[in-house]
């Protein structure tokens, strides 16, 4: 008789178990489950209980094959708890038996659920006795099997009415323990203001400092901690059950052989009643009594619910036709907005397609493989290909080919864009050389994800030339006031050779004539020779080339250029040179940006001597220096300088701060650095001057 109603309360606690977590869930169908499931299959194991003092007491424990390092919280009573005789409690004998049964003996390490999570990563303990399982903890460890339930209740303190439910916690201070389940499922509560503790007992400590208005925590070990204190008739629990509690053991990740051991010792503690003793014997039977309660409760609910349910159905068949009336009414609405739609769709995509065929510039889209899938008819032009490129490989046009060869991986790579490029076109068959300016980037879809990419093509031949005839322009201007400071300059040199061509009759066997005429006539020659040359190479048109050569020297022939133009003008031109400032580029358009900027440096200080009285005649400075893997050339003037507005369109073409200026020069040498790799800078204050920086990368090899 004792074993058959053994049996009965086993799989009544069994029944209970199943009921209660499937009733707690909200859908419907699971609740139909719990209701029906239990009461058709009820597999009842005929097994033989073991006395819990029996077990504890088996000759197993003597067996210490295998020891584990078990962390678990010791102020978690009455799961597991420390006393002066040792810990106790529900796990602590659990664990116990299941090492008797199992060949193990467990090290007991008491320390905080924080602690015990980072002690099992590095490897301190095998096991977290009495966690409880939490989804943000399953990629560090793995769990066992639960081996007991509870559910987390809303404690406040005794005659409160401010709070009822988890929605009253709204601005509220709430004891919880960090770290929690409860804490991570009400830190989705707004507003909740949380004085966290690492345990229940410290939480409870808080409430009565007054440093908490509410705590939240496991009902079953608050009811023990109040009881235990002699304070259950100081606080009430409002909400019972807020969220299911599952405490499990946990082990280090994929430690499966562990994780099979204690799962298996958990089966056979269930499967041979012990685990239904202990529950007894640290519960009692009003706790399972207490739960079949709220089982039967739920299915007087759910059948309730039921009745109900069926009741709604047929009024709901009912309204069901009305809504599938209107819902007909919407669709067809929605039909009509479609069609709608749909013909604002043709009617965009036409004038996408008359854009794109009527577009001054070529457009090209390229998929990630390389074929061409779209062009319009001016970028087929451009190409100067007979046929279509449309869904063939960019290979088979030489301009497309020879613009994607190394560039299109990059974009499709890296999501690179290439703008404002420009290349010059000399189609194999016979044909007139074109210039082209050329864009790429990627393509995306909604995703952002780069699909492709697309090409501008744009014929800028018109406007290069438009564009060299400015530069012959501005080298002209330059070129006539260099021409004019240097007949002055070769006019003393001249003097000097024809007064002594003149003294030569009366003092040709003075001898220090002979010594003066000796010494001065050759030193004057090769002062005008010095003069026509450099001006003669300034003239001289050659074809771009880039080359390695000193930018210290190309700028002391720049200054020497312009000596005699500043000196006519009472102005003075200083150079500080440093060795070895290698640079490779293109000599010729260097040496055009540098007289370029020499000439507008000695206008504006001619504009600044012609409005302002000044008590020393204005000097402009140039250097070339060397700054690490750069080198500089700074050209500095004493001029009228500039306001931040004209500074910001300075390099606009066409833009001038002069009266008969054309706004080309500054543009054309911002472009001649470009094309030779250089950055250019500008510092300007109205009324005291200009600093143009030239920055170049330093080339430490000659060859």
């Amino acid at each position: 008789m004792r074993r058959t109603e053994e049996k009965k309360q086993t799989s009544l606690s069994h029944i209970a178990a199943a009921l209660k977590k499937r009733c707690n869930s909200p859908r419907f169908t699971r609740c139909l489950l719990a209701l029906v499931i239990p009461m058709l299959v009820v597999p009842l194991v005929m097994v033989q209980s073991v006395p819990v003092e029996a077990a504890l007491d088996n000759p197993y424990l003597q067996r210490q094959h295998l020891v584990l390092r078990v962390a678990f919280d010791p102020r978690l009573a009455p799961l597991q708890y420390e006393t002066p005789e040792g810990y106790q409690g529900f796990s602590i004998d659990l664990l116990e038996i299941m090492g008797s049964r199992n060949d193990f003996r467990v090290q007991w390490m008491p320390m905080t659920m924080t602690q015990a999570q980072k002690s099992l990563q590095e490897g301190t303990v095998d096991v977290i006795m009495g966690i409880d399982y939490q989804a943000r903890l399953a990629p560090e460890m793995e769990f066992t099997e639960p081996f007991f339930s509870s559910t987390v209740g809303l404690m406040v303190p005794a005659g409160a009415t401010e709070i009822e439910s988890i929605a009253d916690l709204s601005e509220k201070l709430v004891a919880i323990q960090r770290h929690s389940l409860e804490h991570d499922f009400l830190q989705n509560v707004w507003r909740i203001n949380f004085n966290t503790t690492e345990n229940l007992v410290d939480g409870l400590a808080l409430m009565e400092m007054n440093r908490a208005e509410a705590l939240v925590g496991d009902r079953l070990v608050l009811q023990h901690a109040l009881s235990e204190l002699q304070l259950e008739d100081a606080y009430q629990f409002v909400s019972s059950y807020v969220i299911p509690l599952e405490y499990a053991m946990a082990v280090k990740k994929e430690n499966f052989g562990l994780l099979n051991l204690l799962n298996r010792g958990l089966q056979q503690a269930k499967g041979q009643g012990i685990h239904h003793e202990l529950q007894e014997k640290w519960f009692g039977s009003n706790l399972l009594q207490a739960r079949l309660e709220q089982t039967l409760k739920a299915l007087g609910f759910i059948l309730a619910l039921i009745f109900g349910v069926f009741l709604i159905s047929l009024w709901w068949n009912r309204m069901l036709q009305k809504e599938v009336q209107r819902k007909t009414g919407e669709l067809k609405a929605a039909n009509r907005d479609l069609e709608y739609q749909i013909l604002e769709t043709r009617n965009m995509s036409g004038l996408m397609e008359q854009i794109m065929r009527n577009s001054p510039r070529g457009l090209v889209t390229v998929d990630r493989k390389g074929l061409v899938t779209a062009l319009n008819p001016r970028a087929q032009e451009l190409t100067g290909e007979a046929e279509s490129l449309k869904d063939k490989h960019y290979t088979a046009s030489p301009l497309l080919e020879t613009l994607l060869e190394t560039r299109l991986k990059h974009v499709l790579e890296e999501g690179v864009q290439y703008v404002g490029g420009e290349l010059r076109w000399q189609p194999e068959e016979k044909g007139s050389r074109v210039d082209i300016r050329y864009t790429l980037y990627p393509a995306r879809d909604v995703e952002k994800q780069i699909t492709g990419m697309i090409l501008t093509l744009e014929d800028i031949t018109e406007e290069r030339k438009q564009r060299e005839q400015g530069f012959e322009r501005e080298k002209s201007r330059a070129l006539h006031q260099v021409v004019a400071g240097i007949a002055h300059e070769i006019r003393n040199p001249l003097t000097s050779i024809k007064t002594f061509v003149e003294l030569i009759p009366a003092k040709i066997l003075n001898p220090q004539f002979q010594e003066n005429i000796v010494r001065h006539v050759p030193r004057e020659v090769e002062r005008v020779s010095q003069l026509i040359e450099s001006l003669i190479d300034y003239a001289r048109p050659r074809p771009p080339n880039r080359e390695v050569f000193d930018a210290a020297e190309l700028l002391r022939s720049c200054t020497a250029l312009f000596e005699p133009v500043f000196n006519s003008k009472g102005f003075q031109l200083k150079s500080r040179l440093e060795p070895d400032c290698v640079i490779q580029a293109d000599r010729d358009q260097i040496k055009q940006v540098l007289v370029n900027f020499l000439l507008n440096g000695l206008e504006a200080m001619e504009m600044r001597v012609n409005g302002e009285e000044m008590t020393m005649p204005p000097s402009m400075t140039t250097s070339c220096r060397l700054d690490g893997a750069h080198v500089w050339i700074d050209l500095k003037d004493e001029g009228v300088g500039m306001s931040p507005e004209e500074l910001k369109n300075i390099l606009e073409p066409f833009y001038s701060t002069k009266k008969d200026g054309t706004g080309l020069g500054l543009p054309l040498s911002k472009r001649y650095l470009e094309d030779n790799g250089a950055v250019l800078s500008f510092e300007s204050e109205k009324g005291q001057g200009t600093i143009v920086h030239l920055q170049f990368e330093r080339m430490t090899d000659r060859g």
